[in-house]
């Protein structure tokens, strides 16, 4: 396993576009690669379109990990989250995930926040690019992923973009890769989900199992 990715506490801190034809795997490796990653003392800002929360949420604070009040939700799915379903107050709704001018000033407001919390670190995950992909603007989409993959590049945390990948076209999908350090691929075969990478932290030398390759699971199941 190269040095500095996935695992935790090292020095690398580089930005992941996470990709699969598995909707599932989309869902659960980005949050699992930060849940790795992040410590007490860290902030956390989510960028997503799934209707439920709750779950996210839950893994990326509590006991041994991000103080739930760091953990901050850009909520793109139209339908605001119940009270005590997110671990903090710091939520804002974007009802269009395809307005990536408001998600991106939600973004900021939202790291802003964070920040004033005094953050040793800072994690961010975006899993909305797909629904920007679908709706038929894919230059716009990347754009948006490029000036964020700059903005966040300076941070110390974790940056992780996730898009499946019947969204985007291979040169659309090339052009996406070249935005950012590392690129990770998930895929089920007859043993179970795997994940390979390359990038600047190295490669991953072929197809790694899930449960080997340094990404947490939690207890969570894929799909």
């Amino acid at each position: 396993m190269s040095r500095g990715f996935p695992g935790r506490g090292t020095d690398s801190q580089p930005t992941v576009l996470v990709s699969s034809g598995d909707e599932g795997l989309v869902r659960l490796l980005p949050a699992g690669l930060v849940a790795g990653r992040a410590a007490p003392g860290d902030g956390v800002v989510v960028v997503t379109d799934r209707d439920d929360h709750s779950a996210l949420g839950r893994r990326l604070s509590g006991e041994d990990a991000v103080d739930g009040a760091r953990v901050a939700l850009v909520d793109c799915s139209g339908r605001a989250p119940g009270r005590g379903r997110w671990p903090s107050d710091l939520r804002w709704t974007v009802r269009d995930p395809g307005s990536r001018s408001r998600v991106g000033a939600a973004l900021r407001e939202a790291l802003g926040a964070v920040r004033q919390q005094g953050v040793r670190r800072l994690h961010v995950v975006h899993e909305a690019l797909t629904a920007q992909f679908r709706q038929g603007a894919p230059d716009g989409a990347v754009e948006h992923a490029r000036d964020l993959a700059l903005a966040l590049g300076g941070e110390q945390g974790l940056a992780v973009f996730s898009v499946e990948e019947s969204a985007v076209s291979a040169q659309t999908f090339d052009r996406l890769t070249h935005l950012v350090d590392v690129h990770l691929v998930g895929r089920r075969d007859d043993r179970g989900p795997q994940v390979r990478w390359t990038g600047l932290v190295g490669d991953s030398g072929g197809w790694v199992d899930l449960a080997e390759s340094g990404v947490p699971l939690d207890g969570a199941r894929p799909g």
